[in-house]
C-alpha cells in the first residue's frame, strides 16, 4: 500500500511503501515512532540555520553545497532555522544532516552529527521522514519546492 502523508504547514513528509497502512505522525520534539524493529525519535535541537547534504543519499546529489542554508523566512522578514528538530533512531540512513557541538570551549570538544531527514527501510519499502521546515516554504523559496518534488520524484520511481 503507497501512502503520502504531509502534515501542512508542518515540516514532515513521510512517504511509506510498506504492505500495512501509515497513519499521520506527528514530529514534536519527544514524539517516538516504532518502526518494526527501529524507534525513530524527534529530538529537540536549538534552532539551525543549515542542513548539509554531503550525505551521499541520492535524493539531494543534486542540490549544491548552499541550498539548504540561510532561508529566508517571508512571513517574519528575515532568514529563519532550516530546524528544530533531528532524528535519532538505529538504521535511519542520514538525507540531510547538521551538527551540534559537544562540550564546546572543552579541548575535548567535538560534534555530533545528526539527521534532519532520514530514510529507514522497512519491508519492501522506505519511510522518508524530514525535519527540514521546508513545506511552508515551497511557495517562495523554490530549493524548498524542489527539496519537495525530489521527495515525490522518488516515491514514484520506486513504485515502478
Amino acid at each position: 500500500m503507497e501512502k503520502l502523508v504531509r502534515n501542512h504547514p508542518s515540516n514532515i513528509i513521510i512517504i511509506s511503501y510498506i504492505n500495512e497502512p501509515f497513519s499521520a505522525l506527528k514530529q514534536q520534539p519527544g514524539t517516538v515512532w516504532h518502526l518494526d524493529k527501529t524507534d525513530v525519535t524527534v529530538r529537540k535541537l536549538g534552532g539551525r540555520e543549515f542542513a548539509s547534504r554531503k550525505t551521499g543519499h541520492p535524493l539531494v546529489a543534486s542540490f549544491r553545497p548552499f541550498d539548504f542554508s540561510y532561508w529566508y523566512d517571508a512571513p517574519k522578514g528575515y532568514i529563519g532555522y532550516v530546524t528544530k528538530t533531528y532524528l535519532g533512531g538505529e538504521g535511519v540512513a542520514r538525507i540531510l544532516q547538521t551538527a551540534k557541538m559537544v562540550n564546546p570551549g572543552n579541548p575535548k570538544a567535538h560534534r555530533n552529527v545528526l539527521a534532519v531527514a532520514g530514510e529507514l527501510r522497512l519491508g519492501k519499502g522506505s519511510i522518508i521522514i524530514s525535519q527540514l521546515e521546508a513545506t511552508e516554504r515551497i511557495s517562495y523559496k523554490p530549493v524548498a519546492a524542489a527539496y519537495f518534488k525530489a521527495i515525490v520524484d522518488a516515491a514514484g520511481a520506486r513504485r515502478h
